[in-house]
C-alpha cells in the first residue's frame, strides 16, 4: 500500500477492513422474585448475544451458599433455571450472575427475595 501526503491517491488492496462493533451479551430473568422457601422453582431468561450451552452454563444468585439454580438450555438465547429459595435466605434483592466460559452477564439486583409469609404466628398473651 501506498499513500501520499497532501494527495488524494493511494495504491494497495486491500486498505483495511472494517467490522461491526461487537454487542455485549444482555439477559433478563421471568419472573424476577422469589419467596423464601420455594422449591425448583422455573424462571426463564432470554438472552441477547448470548451462547448458552447446556452443561457449561450456570447461574449464581446472589453470594455465598443459599440459593441454588440449575440450568436447563433450550437454545444459546433462552434457558430455564430452577431456584431452590432456603427459608432462611434473607428477603430482598441479590445479583444474579449468568456464566458460560468466558462469557459472563451480571444482572445487579436482577433478583429479589420475597418473604414467606407461612411463618407461625400466635394470637393473646403467652401464657
Amino acid at each position: 500500500m501506498t499513500v501520499k501526503a497532501g494527495t488524494p491517491s493511494f495504491t494497495g488492496s486491500p486498505v483495511f477492513t472494517m467490522k461491526a462493533a461487537s454487542t455485549s451479551p444482555s439477559a433478563q430473568i421471568a419472573p424476577h422474585s422469589g419467596v423464601q422457601g420455594a422449591q425448583k422453582l422455573p424462571t426463564t431468561v432470554t438472552g441477547i448475544n448470548t451462547h448458552f450451552v447446556n452443561g457449561t452454563t450456570v447461574a449464581y444468585f446472589g453470594f455465598g451458599p443459599g440459593i441454588r439454580a440449575s440450568v436447563t438450555v433450550d437454545s444459546p438465547t433462552s434457558m430455564k433455571v430452577y431456584v431452590d429459595i432456603p427459608a432462611d435466605t434473607p428477603p430482598g434483592p441479590v445479583d444474579a450472575i449468568l456464566m458460560t466460559g468466558g462469557e459472563m452477564i451480571v444482572l445487579p439486583l436482577g433478583f429479589t427475595v420475597v418473604p414467606s409469609n407461612t411463618g407461625s404466628s400466635t394470637t393473646g398473651p403467652p401464657f
